[in-house]
């Protein structure tokens, strides 16, 4: 639909071996019952795309064309919405339920980016940029301003420069004068060294002409050897044309020999390619024979027909002609359809039973707990008396540690009686001890001793006798609390189990119903079994094979009778071709002879042209003589004008000498000028550069000042656009709340009936009208219950901006926090939203929680498995599917 870039192109496999993918949106206006289709073609390269429009004739017209343009009508026209808001409106994930739980500045932002706030954000941040970037020029200009300004004093170099200047001129005409003298001495003596250059170039061209004729006589004395070379060359070659003459003459008859042999080698040559295509006509036609008889074997006629025999294949084909394959067809899903649905019927009738004698078994385990009496109330006297036995054994352990300490304290004191001596004073009566006193009190500390004894033994057997006894009543305790945890499990168990054999008798008498049907339209009473739809399907395969074999024996016995046509004028032609009789040894032996006899005739010729130019030879041999000496007597002429003439190189080297002194004077001077006037230029250019220089730090005062003025522009545009941000989150802010309070108060069954947003997206609940909680305060599963609510909220809202909504919901994993209450609220008030509002028509829930998977809320429910081939399948299960089948 949208073509997003989060979607690869390559991700998306073709349904085909070969080519690129395809695929198809189909859309349907609900208002006004037009039907678009958005197409497009997948590949490594530029993507494809059309839109087609139905027409109210039943024809597509294509109204878009183009990637890009495919995707700009669906955003403006189709759905009114870009890809991330189109997703945003219907697709909730769990994760996207924490949009609540962060910071104001990341609530504020994550749910802004779902209400398109984002975009305020993304020109805030240009804003932002760009202003940064003006505050840099701004610093930027000002300090190149200010350093280029450092230490410099622009006036007072401008009446420098132009000191200097003037300087310049000056030298510049003293070296004007220099120059005119030297270019007049130059010039005399240039015009001595031209009267000298007069006879050196008369003396050249004499030169130049005892050269030229010397060359001559040179070149006639060669063409003169080598015509002489050519002349015996044409008398070897006279000699060797005689010798080919007999051999030249063969040549007609060669010819002749030649032509019939070719004539004779073609009949050959047509006659082999006859019999090889005879060869091929008669195969193949024994392969179209054999194609029939095998088609025929390996399809008997289920009924035995004689007419279906290889022996008359017109027979044959016109009997597997009145095949009825389609009414076989029928007959054999239909049977097949009666064995489903009477498995099915017997399946589930089968756990229907199941239901019942599981019901039955919970009845009786119910009945089995109760029977003594009521466990929970047998858990609570147990209870009882293990209080009352722990609150026994502690007061023992208290007693034991007393009398104890008092056991301890006697020892001690007996042991100190014993070491007494007499005579010792009595720290109480401070008389001295004697004999019989220490007896005496020795006595009475060994009965204290031995009562505390006695006491203690007491003590620690009734301690024993009660952790005996806590221990019997523990286990006592355990078997009960076993009861009434099983006793809860089987009440529990046995409500489901009620439900569940309710909705199974409904689904077997549906069953029932269906398979009357069916059997009804097969006209029998009785369902078929499974070897009756064995046999039909073996059958309907029998009768294919038949008709399949039926097409290959009408083709073949086609193809038959065109190798028949086409084999009969062959064998005609080979009939007049059958004394043809041709030797290759004979030709190749004539086609060698008939080469040298061509080569032998074409060497003649070329013999013969040569020797008509002979005559041609002799005479260019005689006129190169004649050059020869003609060419000697003018050399000799030559040279005695050219020592007449009396050229002297001493005076002529003398006179070059003299000018290029001249000119290095002349050069000199001409440098000399030129320094003088590069000196004055730079001057001048010193002086316009400080002039720009103080121009450009001018310039750059003012665009530091523009740039500022911009930096503070932009700053006030970005706080403007937090403004911005800030009214546009108050605007959505009341819609909001009202939906979600909408919500919340069928979740909580009007406990909570008023929900409230702030500019951050924060949650503030009411309980009642002025007692509010912040959404932070409750817990894990409530958060997630408010958050899903206000998430369907903004999914409402975004939806509500676009030109034609989605109308249905997809939640992803968002029960998984909530308790087993909590969510059969969100169901029912997702059950409810489908029945009577408008936003939202359809909810799609994906959940591994198995109280939601198998809701009475729920239509219909898909499950997705993996075959053994590896790829994914599709089952639909149907509503209130039990939690094991699952």
């Amino acid at each position: 639909l949208y073509s997003p870039s989060t979607i690869k192109a390559a991700e998306v496999k073709p349904r085909v071996w070969r080519g690129k993918t395809e695929v198809h949106v189909i859309l349907d206006d609900p208002e006004t019952g037009t039907q678009y289709t958005v197409e497009r073609e997948l590949g490594t390269g530029s993507a494809k795309a059309r839109i087609y429009k139905l027409g109210a004739d039943g024809i597509e017209e294509k109204i878009v064309d183009g990637a890009a343009q495919v995707t700009a009508y669906v955003t403006d026209h189709l759905i009114g919405l870009e890809h991330a808001a189109f997703v945003a409106t219907f697709f909730t994930r769990q994760k996207e339920l924490g949009f609540f739980n962060g910071s104001p500045t990341t609530r504020r932002r994550d749910v802004g980016k779902l209400l398109g706030l984002e975009t305020i954000r993304d020109a805030q941040q240009i804003i932002a940029e760009d202003r940064k970037r003006a505050v840099a020029d701004a610093r930027s200009y000002r300090n190149l301003s200010e350093d280029s300004q450092k230490d410099r004093d622009f006036p007072a170099e401008i009446t420098s420069a132009e000191e200097t200047i003037a300087t310049h001129k000056q030298a510049l005409e003293t070296t004007t004068g220099v120059v005119s003298a030297a270019n007049t001495a130059s010039e005399t003596a240039r015009s001595a060294l031209t009267a000298i250059e007069t006879l050196r170039d008369q003396d050249a061209a004499l030169e130049k002409q005892i050269s030229t004729r010397q060359r001559d006589h040179d070149l006639a004395a060669q063409q003169s050897a080598n015509a002489a070379r050519e002349l015996e060359r044409l008398a070897r070659e006279e000699a060797n044309r005689e010798k080919l003459v007999p051999i030249a003459n063969t040549l007609p008859q060669l010819q002749q020999d030649e032509t019939a042999l070719l004539s004779t080698r073609q009949s050959a040559l047509r006659k082999r390619e006859l019999e090889r295509e005879l060869t091929a006509l008669n195969r193949n036609d024994e392969d179209r024979a054999t194609q029939i008889r095998e088609a025929i074997a390996g399809a008997p006629a289920p009924d035995g027909s004689q007419s279906w025999t290889a022996e008359n294949p017109e027979q044959a084909v016109s009997w597997a002609g009145g095949i009825e394959l389609r009414s076989l067809e029928e007959r054999a899903a239909g049977i097949a359809t009666a064995v489903e649905t009477a498995e099915q019927f017997n399946t589930e009738s089968q756990r229907l039973g199941k239901f019942h004698e599981r019901v039955n078994e919970l009845i009786a385990v119910q009945k089995s707990l109760v029977e003594e009496g009521d466990p929970a109330q047998k858990l609570r006297e147990i209870d009882e008396e293990i209080s009352q036995f722990n609150a026994s054994t502690a007061a023992a352990e208290s007693s034991d540690k007393r009398i104890y300490a008092d056991l301890q304290k006697s020892e001690r004191v007996l042991n100190n009686l014993r070491t007494q001596q007499e005579g010792e004073i009595c720290p109480t009566c401070q008389r001295p001890f004697t004999a019989d006193d220490t007896s005496h009190v020795v006595q009475v500390f060994e009965r204290d001793i031995a009562s505390y004894q006695q006491q203690l033994q007491a003590i620690r057997q009734q301690i024993a006798a009660n952790g005996e006894a806590i221990s019997k009543k523990q286990s006592d305790r355990k078997s009960f609390a076993e009861a009434v945890t099983k006793l809860t499990e089987t009440n529990a168990s046995l409500e489901n189990g009620k439900r569940y054999v309710e909705e199974q008798q409904a689904r077997v008498d549906g069953l029932s119903a269906r398979l009357s049907e069916v059997l009804q339209s097969l006209g029998r009473t009785e369902p078929p079994t499974v070897q009756d739809r064995d046999v039909a399907q073996r059958e309907l395969i029998a009768w294919r094979k038949v008709v399949d074999a039926a097409a290959i024996v009408t083709k073949a016995h086609q193809s038959r009778g065109l190798i028949a046509k086409e084999r009969a004028p062959i064998e005609q032609e080979l009939t007049s071709l059958a004394e043809i009789s041709y030797d290759e040894a004979a030709h190749r032996d004539i086609t060698e002879k008939l080469q040298q006899a061509r080569q032998a005739q074409a060497n003649i010729d070329r013999i013969t042209a040569e020797l008509a130019q002979r005559d041609d030879v002799i005479q260019t041999q005689s006129g190169a003589d004649e050059i020869v000496v003609s060419a000697k007597s003018d050399v000799a002429t030559l040279n005695q004008q050219r020592t007449e003439l009396g050229f002297d190189v001493t005076a002529f080297q003398a006179a070059q000498a003299d000018v290029q002194a001249a000119q290095q004077r002349e050069r000199a001077a001409i440098d000399e000028r030129h320094r003088a006037e590069v000196a004055l230029n730079n001057a001048g250019h010193a002086l316009n550069s400080i002039k720009a220089e103080q121009e450009r730090v001018g310039k750059l005062a003012l665009q530091a000042e523009a740039k500022q003025r911009e930096a503070d522009d932009l700053d006030l545009m970005y706080k403007e656009f937090t403004e911005f941000e800030r009214y546009a989150a108050a605007w959505y802010a009341p819609r909001l709340s009202e939906i979600t309070s909408e919500l919340v108060s069928q979740v909580t069954d009007g406990k909570y009936d008023r929900v409230e947003f702030d500019n951050n997206f924060s949650i503030q609940v009411f309980d009642g009208d002025d007692e509010k909680y912040p959404y932070e305060t409750f817990s894990g599963g409530e958060r997630d219950a408010i958050a899903l609510c206000a998430r369907i909220a903004l999914s409402r809202v975004i939806g509500g901006a676009s030109a034609n909504p989605p109308e249905f919901l997809v939640l992803d994993e968002v029960f998984g926090s909530l308790d087993l209450e909590r969510r059969q609220r969100l169901l029912e008030m997702l059950g409810a939203i489908t029945g009577a509002d408008d936003h939202f028509r359809q909810v799609f829930i994906i959940s591994h929680v198995d109280d939601v998977r198998t809701s009475p809320v729920l239509d219909d429910i898909w499950r997705v498995v993996e075959t053994e081939g590896g790829t994914s399948e599709l089952q639909m299960l149907g509503a209130g599917v039990d939690i094991g089948e699952l």
